[in-house]
Order: structure tokens, then sequence, then C-alpha cells
């Protein structure tokens, strides 16, 4: 796995190298460690100077890539196993796939779990074109699941024309839900389109603790379907790499700020606004750099 500093969702993390992720100091933890037990640990960091007048403090954060990229259409499996996840105002963590090699969104992204503040996990998909989910095969796929309302049929990605990516109707869960409620989390993609499970750790298939898994027997955990048109989605991602990360305020989490009710009890919300781009200013930047958060 190797472990990227570039920050596009102008948050008050700072994602560290590798091997500053892994240091311990007098001050604190790393932000990358292993447990007793043998898992692996991700956490927030110590806040640090940026030297930066006008974002002058973030904290130390992580975000890992894997070091090999699978192409969906030949068929890819993606599971992760947590004990817990990071919760509460002003944290962004994700589970997702992307292309590196094309400017976003051309390559494709996919978000597996990704929360921000109190708002429910969003698995999304971003296209850099027209790419529609077959809503029929969905309502089929999913019948007689208690699902959220849909979002966007429509994959394509551009913010600037209000164009989201595509949301199909699914189970959604905030991360408090995931921190009390472990288990696997996976995401099996092929030619067809995407299905995202959850299941519950006390009933975990005996094929994928074995290491032989087969996800077509998993339909009673799928909480999501992404079934693909195959004329208007027909080569639409490139290898993706999977990501690990754990963000702060930016984007999401800042920009919804106003709309957690966890964030507003926190009392950081009086002469400050929703700021991602004066972080001096920032609710969010506010409450993540102080001694409070």
């Amino acid at each position: 796995m190797g472990v990227a500093r570039q920050d596009d969702t102008h948050g008050a993390q700072k994602y560290l190298s590798k091997s500053e992720a892994f240091r311990k100091n007098a001050r604190s933890s790393s932000v990358i460690s292993v447990s007793s037990k043998g898992s692996a640990v991700l956490r927030v960091g110590e806040l640090i100077p940026t030297g930066d007048a006008g974002a002058p403090y973030k904290r130390n954060s992580v975000m890992i890539h894997s070091n090999y990229a699978w192409t969906p259409s030949a068929g890819m499996l993606v599971v992760m196993k947590y004990n817990h996840v990071p919760y509460g105002p002003s944290i962004w963590p994700a589970l997702w796939l992307m292309n590196s090699d094309n400017v976003w969104p051309k390559g494709g992204e996919f978000d597996i779990m990704e929360y921000a503040n109190d708002e429910a996990s969003k698995i999304t998909f971003h296209a850099e074109r027209n790419c529609f989910l077959d809503n029929r095969k969905l309502e089929n796929c999913m019948r007689g699941k208690h699902m959220g309302g849909p979002g966007p049929s429509n994959c394509n990605t551009n913010y600037w024309k209000n164009l989201l990516g595509c949301r199909p109707r699914q189970i959604q869960r905030t991360g408090s839900w995931y921190a009390k409620n472990p288990g696997v989390i996976a995401a099996a993609w092929d030619n067809d389109g995407i299905t995202v499970y959850h299941i519950p750790e006390h009933r975990i298939p005996a094929d994928l603790k074995d290491d032989r898994p087969k996800p077509e027997n998993w339909g009673e955990f799928a909480v999501a379907y992404l079934p693909m048109e195959h004329h208007s989605c027909k080569d639409i991602a490139q290898p993706q790499e999977i990501v690990l990360n754990i963000a702060l305020c930016g984007d999401w989490a800042g920009n919804g700020w106003f709309r957690s009710g966890e964030a507003r009890r926190t009392g950081y919300t009086h002469g400050c606004g929703p700021l991602i781009f004066e972080p001096n200013r920032d609710c969010c930047t506010h409450f993540a750099t102080s001694k409070a958060a």
C-alpha cells in the first residue's frame, strides 16, 4: 500500500508521507499502527502549525492507496473487515476506488463507504460522461429491503453543473451505527455493475473466512446495487485503486456543518460560517483544530 499526500477536498487535515505516518514522537502516537491483535489502525493525529497565515493549523492524517489497480470489467472484489470506524463532528472518512491515470472523474470513482459529521453514508459512482443506472434491475434486486430515497441515475459528474454522480436507492447508515456494528464491508464489481454488502461480524460466511469468497451467495447482506446500462456505461471505469482515508471538514463535512445536529451542539456556530476556502473563518476548521476536537 502507498500513502498519498494530496488533498483535493480543502480539508483541515494534512496527509502524511508513509514514513511520517508510521513515526511516533514524544507528543503523540503514529497515525498508522498495528494493534496487539494484528489489526491495522488509522487515526487522526496531533495539531501542527502550517506556516500559512490563512490556515495556521491542521491535524495529521493519512490517505492510503493500493499499489495495484484492478480492471472492473474483468471483475474485482474489495473486502474490508473492521472493528471500529471514526465518526463525529468534522470527521469525513472514506473507503473508495479511483483511477489516478486520468484527470478526475474521467477514470471513474466509486465510493463504497463515505460519510461526514452525523450524515449517513452515501454509496455513489462518479464518471466523466453520461452513464445511466438501470432502475428496473435495481428494483428487482433490492425488492423487500428498506431503502432510502434515490439520488441521480446519471453517473456523469460535474459539480459546477450540479451533476453529482449516480446514487441508487440504498440502505444508509451513519458512522455511529457502523462503529457500533463491526463486520465486513464489501463491493463486488463486474461488467454488469456493482453490489455493496455489509455483513455483521457474527454472520461472516465460511467462504469469506476461508478466503474463497462467493458474493453471489451474499444477497441478504446487499445494501446497494448499481446496475449499469451496457450501452451508456461501456468502458466507463479505468483500473481502480483502493483508497482509505480520514479527512476533516472541507467540501462535505465543512459545507454541511450547519446541517448537522452534532456539529451545531459543539457550540462552534458563532462568528464563523461554512467557509472552507477561508479556514480562519470556517466553523468546522475552528472545531477540528481546537483542543475540543
